[in-house]
């Protein structure tokens, strides 16, 4: 059995075609919320911080649930890990 797949990005638009990936290949969100957004699969999540008076860039978090099928988790490790 594969664990809980995460990958970081700071790169918005790979954390965008993750998204998208997700929606397709694991299922489509069921909430969004500030920086947050859920599904019964996978969620996505930012992280930002301020280092000596400048802002860093966001990191986006994004992590598939243990209950995916093992397949889909391996795919998307092998897809989006760098």
């Amino acid at each position: 059995m594969v664990m809980m797949q995460k990958i970081k990005t700071t790169d918005v638009n790979r954390a965008r075609a993750c998204v998208q990936w997700l929606i397709k290949n694991v299922g489509p969100e069921t909430s969004v919320q500030g920086s947050t957004i859920r599904s019964e699969g996978w969620n996505l999540w930012t992280q930002g911080s301020v280092t000596d008076g400048r802002v860093d860039p966001p990191v986006y978090i994004i992590e598939v649930n243990d209950h995916v099928d093992d397949d889909t988790q391996l795919m998307f490790a092998l897809k989006w890990s760098s």
